[in-house]
């Protein structure tokens, strides 16, 4: 994390505050991706704009497996960028999420509502 000239933290990165995704909703979502509630299709479209790591993402979400445990998989290889953008990618995908959600109206994208 660097430092500006006053002396307070700033970090190119968003947070999730910055994404505008408050701890309860954040926690709804993260319980219901471990859940197997959202189809692969909603998983996918919440992946837009990172779609070369979009199985990195997805398993993360879904197992609760961390950077380290996922970096290197025998099937899709190597993550293609470092620890802090995957997570910074973790957290766009969980922002993506929910306004995905908040968007469907009729549930179609999602087992269980």
């Amino acid at each position: 994390m660097s430092r500006k000239a006053s002396g307070k933290r700033y970090n190119t990165r968003p947070s999730y505050d910055d994404l505008g995704l408050p701890p309860e909703r954040l926690q709804e979502i993260q319980t219901r991706c471990r859940s197997g509630a959202f189809d692969r299709e909603t998983m996918q479209r919440a992946c837009i704009g990172f779609e070369w790591i979009t199985e990195f993402i997805i398993l993360s979400a879904t197992k609760d497996l961390s950077f380290d445990k996922i970096e290197f998989n025998t099937k899709w290889g190597r993550i293609s960028c470092g620890r802090s953008d995957f997570y910074s990618y973790r957290r766009q995908f969980y922002s993506n999420l929910s306004k995905e959600l908040n968007s469907n109206t009729g549930g179609a994208a999602v087992h269980g509502i």
